[in-house]
């Protein structure tokens, strides 16, 4: 597997191969949002300045997976409340189809929007890992693994300092992998819909 830094016109591929991988999941949500929301966020998240986003690539420089995150956290949020609308349009098609949609997009939205002294289920400060996915049939021989480690790798680099991350417990493989490769347990907690998740981090070094 070869690598680069995404771009801008990465977008529509970046949300195909999430949209993919997260049918795998039980508890992903932004999938559920459609094509067209996960395209708008990837191109709104390739716009900050703080964003790194790791595409692994196979022989013919297909994006087969990628890994994406963020030196800063509170531009992610900022960004997020700035293009809500853009975003809600974006999901319409979605939420018309199945407006019990609009109840997790509010919670989510709340979450972004919460006082200090509220409990934090989506990590709105630091460096913070949003999202690991890679396309089944390039999984094999550790592609998967050794894609998150080179994209940890250019996090440290960047000088991050210590990276979090949210973990879905019924992602038990991310969860276990992201352990092996010196990721600790924060903290147990539900989201406000009942998911069980845990809050990780690797720590600065």
């Amino acid at each position: 597997m070869n690598y680069r830094l995404a771009t801008f016109r990465d977008a529509r591929e970046l949300a195909g191969i999430h949209d993919v991988c997260s049918r795998d999941q039980p508890g992903g949500f932004m999938f559920q949002l459609g094509p067209r929301f996960l395209k708008k966020y990837y191109q709104l998240f390739l716009q900050e300045y703080k964003a790194v986003i790791l595409c692994g690539l196979d022989e013919e420089g297909k994006i087969v997976g990628f890994v994406s995150g963020t030196l800063d956290a509170a531009e992610s949020v900022r960004n997020l409340r700035k293009h809500k609308i853009k975003l809600l349009l974006a999901a319409f098609a979605a939420v018309l189809r199945r407006p019990k949609l609009l109840a997790g997009i509010l919670s989510r939205y709340a979450s972004i929007s919460r006082r200090a002294d509220q409990e934090e289920y989506m990590i709105s400060s630091g460096a913070r890992c949003t999202c690991w996915a890679v396309l089944p049939e390039a999984r094999a021989n550790m592609g998967a693994v050794t894609l998150l480690r080179t994209w940890l790798a250019i996090m440290r680099v960047l000088q991050a300092g210590a990276i979090r991350m949210e973990v879905d417990r019924d992602n038990t493989r991310s969860e276990m992998v992201h352990r092996l490769l010196g990721g600790r347990l924060v903290r147990e907690y539900q989201t406000p819909n009942g998911r069980p998740r845990v809050l990780m981090e690797y720590p600065d070094q």
